[in-house]
């Protein structure tokens, strides 16, 4: 006597649904080998496990299921090995790109856990040690359009790296007179091999917390208290967001730390 399994028993055998049977049978991957004329019933056959067996095999090792259903159609050991060598140099690449992804991830919460503490609106003077970054300069009229475009062509220029990450997001602009912000360049942070930095020295500083479109009442605010400490502003605004879309919900929850380098006062 032939022993049979109906579609829902090789289902439940195998510890999968029966709509994943139905479809590699649509696909041609995996079809019962028997129909009964009469009543359409369909059933598998007991030597069909092995079968299913390797198909399962195979796609835990990531294989997708059109490359499993070439494998199961070479005829010898050496295209199998061939194919299996494929995959392999297949699931390096991905470990590679899952390894950058999870150390972005680390990076983020790092980051934004820190971040979360500053407090809004916070004011000083620090030391800031030169840091390499990957610039694009914006291009004239220097305004929101051009500076999308910039951002866009930087995007580009980093998504490949493992030393850039989002959230290590910077601008420099101009401010030259009340609410008026010349955009002049847009970067990421790198560890090494930028085009462009940040250069050395003292900055004044201040914590920013809402919208880009209310920086420049920060940046007010942070050259009045450069004036009241006695020094000089040497230098275009540098903005890092510290925490935003990709932070945030909203623009008003927006961090943004606004730097200036300075100067004492010549007398």
């Amino acid at each position: 006597m032939k022993v049979r399994f109906s579609t829902g028993e090789m289902a439940k055998h195998f510890g999968i649904s029966k709509q994943t049977l139905i479809y590699y049978d649509t696909i041609g991957l995996f079809s019962p080998r028997w129909t009964n004329e009469e009543t359409g019933y369909r059933s598998y056959s007991i030597q069909q496990n092995e079968i299913l067996d390797t198909i399962l095999a195979l796609k835990n090792l990531d294989m997708p299921l059109k490359k499993i259903r070439d494998y199961l159609n070479l005829p010898s050991v050496e295209e199998r090995i061939h194919l299996l060598e494929k995959q392999e140099e297949r699931i390096k690449k991905k470990i590679k790109v899952i390894t950058r992804a999870r150390k972005r991830v680390n990076s983020m919460l790092d980051a934004f856990r820190g971040r979360s503490k500053i407090i809004p609106f916070e004011m000083g003077i620090k030391r800031v040690e030169r840091r390499d970054i990957i610039s694009e300069s914006v291009e004239e009229p220097n305004d929101l359009y051009q500076l999308e475009i910039s951002i866009k062509r930087l995007l580009e220029r980093t998504h490949s790296r493992g030393d850039t990450d989002l959230h290590e997001f910077m601008g420099v602009v101009d401010a030259p007179a009340p609410d008026v912000r010349i955009f002049l360049k847009v970067g990421q942070y790198v560890k090494s091999g930028g085009n462009d930095q940040v250069e050395a020295g003292d900055y004044a500083y201040i914590y920013h917390k809402g919208s880009y479109d209310t920086v420049y009442i920060s940046q007010k605010k942070l050259e009045e208290y450069v004036e009241e400490m006695g020094l000089v502003t040497a230098g275009h605004f540098v903005e890092n967001a510290l925490l935003d879309y990709l932070a945030v919900s909203t623009e008003e929850e927006y961090l943004i730390e606004v730097m200036v380098p300075v100067a004492r006062r010549s007398s």
